[in-house]
This record gives structure tokens, sequence and C-alpha cells, in this order.
């Protein structure tokens, strides 16, 4: 997912130990959301959640109550039914 920075989470650099953190030498190492090219047969809707539960602010990180209701999940395949399930 890259490296956080105060954009993309505010009031990261004020976590403890964050001051320490070499931020910039991350973000050049590892590019901000690369997962369509790490997942490249993931649909859009999965990249799009996937990237929900990744985020970094947890303020912003979608919760398991709203990720059930994704689109991702009204796609094909379908989700096996719990039955299913072992």
């Amino acid at each position: 997912m890259g490296a956080p920075t105060e954009r993309i989470w505010p009031g990261m650099m004020q976590l403890p130990n964050a001051q320490k953190l070499d931020i910039d030498h991350f973000a050049e190492r590892f590019p901000y959301n690369n997962l369509h090219r790490v997942l490249p047969r993931l649909p859009q809707q999965g990249i799009e959640l996937l990237n929900k539960f990744l985020t970094f602010d947890p303020k912003r990180r979608i919760t398991a109550e709203r990720a059930v209701d994704h689109p991702y999940f009204d796609e094909k395949p379908y989700p096996a039914s719990s039955h299913l399930m072992p």
C-alpha cells in the first residue's frame, strides 16, 4: 500500500515513534496503491474493497458491517452459500 503520509492519513505524524520513520525512503521503494498491478485478475470492485480494508487511516477504513454490502459480493462468481463451507 505504499508509505503512509499526512495527506492520506491526517495526524499520522503525531503517532508515537512516527518521527523515527524514514517515510521518504519507503515512498521511493513502495509506490502508493499498487494493488491493481499485484492482483491483476481481481475485478475492479475487488480492488476497491481491498483498498477500503487496507486504508491507513482507521477513521476512513471500511467496517465489516459495511463491507458485506459492497458491490463486489454481487459480481460473478457469487460467494458460496455458508452451508457449503467446512
